[in-house]
């Protein structure tokens, strides 16, 4: 089993996550550098999880560090940005969801990273927070029959902050992404290979508050009810 060099780019929230889960695993990871604009975060990662080499820039990592893939938890906002600089670079790359903020976004990034002959993947860590591998399993079993649609409504009050509140992003950008993947995910373990395919349509209704800010279309908060059918 080969060993992987890994380094972090982008220092924010939900870089804690990809820290601590490489951690996890230092018979397969080595986390070799850490990439953030800003010395505050650059020091979190050093203090909290001992990465001692650390950059302002991708052109700086670039240049000093020797490493085989990106873990790229920067803004969606500037995504496309940074996967270009690091594919140019060679490098592999998991992104961040959403992996961008339009289909124009995403489609480049997928060229981009075809074009450098480098792996690209999507962290879609929300199949193991939630109970989609129990209904994979009853699914895939035949134990439910064949899947026709698919129904989920999730009751909470979720309020964007940070950088997202700033910038125009889609409603179901945050928390619907991992519906939808979880819903094909779902759909793909059906024993009938006939109906591993994508939904035929999708509704979503999302709920927001005037309390909550954000830029844009409204914060996806206390209740979405997203259905799939085939």
């Amino acid at each position: 089993m080969s060993r992987h060099r890994v380094a972090i780019v982008g220092c924010g929230n939900v870089s804690d996550m990809h820290f601590r889960g490489y951690l996890d695993r230092p018979d397969r990871v080595e986390i070799v550098a850490a990439v953030d604009p800003d010395p505050a975060r650059r020091a979190w990662a050093a203090e909290n999880f001992g990465v001692t080499d650390t950059y302002a820039s991708i052109g700086e990592l670039l240049a000093g560090a020797d490493f085989e893939v990106a873990s790229v938890c920067t803004p969606s906002t500037v995504r496309l940005e940074a996967v270009r600089e690091l594919a140019e670079g060679g490098k592999h790359l998991l992104v961040e969801k959403p992996m961008a903020d339009d289909m124009t976004e995403a489609r480049e990034i997928v060229r981009t990273a075809g074009d450098a002959g480098v792996l690209l993947a999507v962290d879609q860590n929300f199949r193991d927070h939630y109970a989609f591998g129990l209904a994979r399993d009853a699914i895939a079993a035949g134990r439910i029959g064949r899947v026709l649609g698919i129904d989920q409504s999730e009751l909470m009050w979720r309020e964007v902050v940070g950088w997202r509140a700033e910038a125009r992003h889609h409603a179901l950008a945050v928390m619907g992404v991992h519906w939808f993947d979880g819903f094909r995910y779902l759909i793909d373990a059906q024993p009938d290979a006939a109906d591993r395919r994508d939904a035929d349509w999708i509704v979503a209704r999302t709920f927001t508050h005037p309390a909550m800010h954000t830029a844009g279309r409204p914060t996806p908060s206390s209740r979405c009810t997203s259905a799939a059918s085939r």
